[in-house]
């Protein structure tokens, strides 16, 4: 089977990777943590924005 395009990864390597994430496919479980739903609080330096829109000109 003949690859298209440019892969920086060696076959080798490739088959390396694939190993290692074959336990993880295979689980049934996320691979990755939810985000929290609750949103960050602003930094201090962040800019305050209106929620109402853009100031008058």
């Amino acid at each position: 089977m003949t690859e298209r395009g440019s892969n920086p990864i060696s076959p080798r390597t490739d088959d390396e990777m694939k190993h290692e994430l074959e336990g993880h496919l295979r689980s049934g479980r996320p691979s990755h943590v939810e985000e929290a739903s609750a949103p960050e609080p602003p930094a201090d330096d962040d800019i305050r924005v209106d929620p109402g829109g853009p100031a008058d000109q």
